[in-house]
């Protein structure tokens, strides 16, 4: 097994147990998570002036549901939102696949068309609507599980003779 010993609870646990310290270096705490979880909540229990600051440092990181879109569109997809729009705006204003300019569907209503990916590369490919983006993530998911050929294969056979 590839981990560690806590320097607490003195159980070797996995590597990633442990809250890494330094992202540079890699360096990993010595108490593992769970430890340093209790410690933390007792912490967190008995000091009055740290409840406090935690309580105010959470309302600072609310976010409205508008400012955790451009952070998603940023930090996931390298998009601004003006590049969003453009891209919106060369598909006119509907699914790269099928064309639709409804967004969501009857039983969950959506306000923007899903960023399409390569998960490989990061490359955005287009703008989907709820329905191609549903369908075409579970036929990459099947494609990766049983190959393109197979696929092609079952498609080509047609329907049974009864």
């Amino acid at each position: 097994m590839d981990g560690k010993v806590c320097s607490r609870c003195s159980i070797e646990q996995p590597i990633d147990q442990y809250i890494v310290t330094d992202r540079k270096t890699g360096r990993r705490n010595t108490w593992c998570k769970t430890c340093e979880r209790a410690r933390a909540n007792a912490h967190y229990a008995k000091s009055e002036s740290y409840r406090e600051r935690r309580k105010a440092a959470s309302k600072l990181q609310v976010k409205t549901p508008e400012a955790s879109r451009r952070h998603r569109l940023k930090h996931k997809y390298s998009l601004t939102e003006t590049q969003f729009d453009a891209l919106l705006e060369t598909q006119n204003h509907s699914c790269a696949l099928c064309g639709t300019t409804e967004v969501g569907n009857a039983q969950w209503e959506r306000k923007y068309f899903y960023v399409d990916h390569d998960h490989a590369t990061g490359v955005v490919r287009g703008l989907l609507c709820h329905a191609c983006n549903a369908r075409l993530g579970s036929y990459e998911a099947l494609r990766d599980r049983i190959g393109i050929e197979k696929i092609r294969a079952y498609l080509a056979k047609g329907a049974p003779d009864a």
